[in-house]
């Protein structure tokens, strides 16, 4: 009995260990690439798919970190977004929820997060933790590189429908 408790410990150490080495060894990674505030957000969509959104600048969300918050407008419909790469959890998100919700009160916004291509109320964990994986994984050989994982905190207000639209640039 004592040394199935041993062994099944040690295997689970097994399983575990390497997912651990590739999740941090890729969140530093991911991480350097999407700190920089003038490269985290406008090389998400062209010019051309962004045609119809005007740039209102960036914030930043805290006094440390690297939360820069994007702020876009439509051209025609009234509506804008303020979009937050997240890096590792919905810590982003909340910052994101705290400093709109702050400024408007009165105004219906609506929040959530932009990840492969869809529209999610509340963070997608199971999702990501896959995906990071997944992307570790892709690390793997020496000398390969992989896509940095896109995933936004979104605040919304209008009724423009922006978030769907933006969505689509997020795999």
């Amino acid at each position: 009995m004592k040394t199935l408790l041993i062994l099944s410990t040690l295997l689970i150490a097994l399983i575990i260990a390497p997912y651990n080495r590739i999740v941090k060894a890729t969140d530093s990674a991911i991480i350097a690439d999407q700190t920089d505030p003038s490269l985290a957000i406008p090389e998400l969509f062209s010019e051309k798919e962004a045609s119809e959104l005007v740039s209102l600048g960036s914030i930043a969300a805290a006094n440390q970190g690297p939360y820069m918050i994007s702020g876009y407008r439509h051209r025609e419909c009234p509506g804008s977004i303020a979009l937050l790469p997240l890096y590792r959890n919905a810590e982003g998100s909340q910052i994101l929820r705290k400093l709109v919700s702050n400024q408007q009160q009165a105004e219906r916004i609506r929040y959530g997060i932009l990840f492969k291509g869809s529209v999610h109320r509340d963070f997608p964990q199971f999702a990501f933790a896959q995906e990071k994986l997944s992307r570790g994984l892709q690390l793997l050989p020496p000398g390969t590189t992989a896509k940095p994982i896109r995933i936004l905190a979104f605040a919304e207000q209008g009724q423009c429908q922006l978030a769907e639209k933006l969505a689509r640039y997020t795999f």
